[in-house]
């Protein structure tokens, strides 16, 4: 008989890692109290932008080894794959955790497992051990069994890396580990190491910090770098020529559902000991009002469409030499004066809204703060475009700016914004644009890009 597996959580991670462990001989449910998104998933329409989620998905359905429903079934194994956001104090919401244990208590028997993927604050599985006890009258550890395993996919790539990727699991018990290792072992073809609950939990969290870390490093790199002329793309580029160093690209900020957030639960918890978490925290969150204060200045300074601006304040970028980039001159006569621009509103275009490239993913999303912010910006005309969203998924005030083909979007662009790096992006020619303003955050390093000294925005704190 084929062992019996709920997912508790049918998002991001619970629905393709759903659709995975369907395909590898488990008899699947999965539990949502969205109805709409049940709905969808049970007609396989998309409710996540996943490469080959839709024939995988319409394939488990169609072999009727995987239904949905907003009901929790009855099975052998839980997986719980909810969110765990942080409020506005920055504290750790777990109460989509808690609702689902309360849900699998109720139903929980003898010799069943539980096991929590979603990232936790420390010592968290033991706390839902606990919580499973109280409500099923049976031991934890004994009667049924209870572990961590954090997963470690990205989206635009949740199928493979479910499968390929090292794995951690983290029992409450020794037997607890066994049985997760007996379920991960049909699916996972990485590593899987085996240890306690509280270490995998912190394994999450050290991982996604360390990026965090390393992120605010790149951003400080490259804010030095603007204030100095210098792009800071080629500087780490030519950095990370050295066999011991990797740093990373500097960027708008810093999203999505772990990078962003997974700090904060070891700062909430250890506030003494995690100073350069913090820091780090407060670095990369503040890149979005500075890439704002920037681009309002860039704005300020306005000129027409044959001149740029005071040589000061900005490089050009070409593509004749990598490394002497020569500063263009400023034509005098097409200089528009503050006085007169302040009457001038600026076509603005803004390309890029996800949190990360090739992803429909707007969690915690930078970029997507950044336009929130424009939007009321009276001083600009605001267009905005991202090929891997509908405009459905933005708000309505959003929605009257947004284009689904940027490429049309650009002949009447004054500046052009990317704040997110997507293919698309990425394999335009923006050569045929050689009049236009782009100002690149996104990590793309584009050649025709104004490449910006910062030097005159320190009182913006820009950097």
């Amino acid at each position: 008989m084929k062992s019996r597996v709920s997912v508790i959580g049918l998002g991001y991670m619970g629905l393709p890692t759903a659709i995975i462990l369907a395909e590898n001989e488990l008899t699947v449910f999965g539990y949502d109290i969205d109805e709409e998104k049940v709905n969808k998933i049970k007609k396989a329409e998309p409710v996540i932008n996943e490469p080959e989620i839709i024939p995988r998905l319409q394939s488990v359905l169609d072999d009727k080894e995987f239904s949905v429903s907003t009901k929790l079934h009855e099975a052998e194994y839980y997986i719980i794959s909810v969110p765990t956001p942080v409020d506005n104090n920055k504290n750790a919401n777990l109460d989509a955790v808690w609702s689902a244990t309360s849900e699998v208590a109720k139903i929980l028997k003898h010799g069943d497992t539980v096991i929590l993927e979603s990232t936790s604050i420390v010592g968290t599985t033991e706390k839902l051990s606990k919580k499973l006890e109280e409500t099923s009258k049976l031991k934890a550890g004994i009667d049924f069994f209870v572990g961590y395993s954090p997963e470690r996919a990205i989206p635009g790539n949740t199928f493979y890396e479910v499968v390929h990727n090292n794995r951690i699991i983290g029992g409450i018990n020794e037997e607890s580990s066994n049985k997760i290792f007996v379920l991960y072992s049909k699916f996972v073809r990485g590593e899987i190491s085996v240890t306690d609950s509280k270490t995998a939990e912190m394994v999450k969290l050290v991982e996604n910090s360390s990026r965090d870390v390393q992120i605010a490093f790149s951003n400080q790199v490259a804010s030095i770098a603007y204030q100095q002329g210098i792009n800071p793309y080629d500087l780490i580029a030519l950095a990370n020529k050295h066999p011991r160093v990797n740093i990373l690209s500097p960027r708008c900020g810093v999203g999505g559902h772990c990078i962003a957030i997974d700090p904060w639960f070891l700062v909430e918890a250890f506030p003494e000991h995690t100073k350069l978490l913090k820091a780090a925290r407060e670095i990369n969150d503040a890149k979005p009002l500075q890439v704002i204060n920037f681009v309002e200045d860039f704005a300020e300074r306005y000129v027409s469409t044959d001149s740029y601006f005071d040589t000061s304040c900005f490089v050009k970028t070409t593509q004749d030499t990598q490394y002497d980039r020569p500063i263009i001159s400023s034509n005098s006569a097409g200089i528009v004066s503050r006085d007169e621009s302040k009457n001038k509103k600026t076509n603005l275009l803004v390309l890029g809204l996800t949190f990360k490239p090739d992803v429909d993913d707007l969690r915690e999303s930078p970029a997507l703060e950044i336009v929130e912010k424009f939007s009321k910006k009276e001083i600009f005309n605001l267009t905005i475009s991202d090929p891997n969203i509908n405009k459905s998924q933005i708000n309505k005030d959003l929605q009257k700016h947004f284009v689904d083909n940027f490429e049309s979007a650009l002949e009447n662009a004054d500046i052009v914004l990317v704040l997110v790096g997507h293919r698309e992006f990425k394999d335009f020619d923006w050569s045929f644009f050689p009049d236009k303003k782009i100002l690149d955050f996104s990590g793309l390093n584009i050649k025709e890009a104004v490449l910006i000294n910062n030097s005159r925005l320190q009182d913006q704190q820009f950097c």
